[in-house]
């Protein structure tokens, strides 16, 4: 339990947290699919996008506060695949639906991942920039 407390809140593992991420939206889907609203394909994959947006936002807080942004950058964009291909997966499985009937779905999908590099380019870009001013200040 120490271990997981220590990836979680002091090395802020962003893989560690799409884990968490990953568990928490996926047991919101599927209660939402067979309990809250039953059979309604669209809010389960409403779900699923939000959890890619929750952590497109988280990665590009993280990357502002990172020590190594290299490193942070390599984990961050490995763990919002994780989590993009574990949800669409796991809504696919909870569903039934293939990928071909997923037609309204894959635009969105493709716009979330735009949007998560240019959150994730603007974070990097606004820590250069304060970097450099400091630079500046010395």
């Amino acid at each position: 339990m120490e271990r997981i407390k220590q990836y979680l809140f002091r090395q802020k593992n962003p893989l560690a947290w799409a884990v968490v991420n990953i568990l928490f939206f996926g047991l919101a889907m599927i209660t939402n699919f067979y309990w809250i609203n039953p059979g309604d394909i669209q809010s389960t994959f409403i779900l699923a996008l939000t959890g890619m947006l929750m952590f497109s936002f988280y990665s590009a807080i993280m990357l502002l506060i990172a020590k190594a942004i290299v490193h942070a950058w390599n984990r961050t964009l490995m763990g919002f695949i994780i989590v993009t291909a574990s949800l669409t997966l796991l809504g696919m499985a909870v569903t039934g639906q293939k990928w071909s009937d997923l037609h309204d779905f894959t635009p969105i999908l493709k716009i979330m991942v735009l949007a998560t590099i240019i959150f994730m380019v603007i974070a990097v870009t606004m820590r250069r920039i304060v970097e450099w001013a400091q630079k500046l200040d010395r």
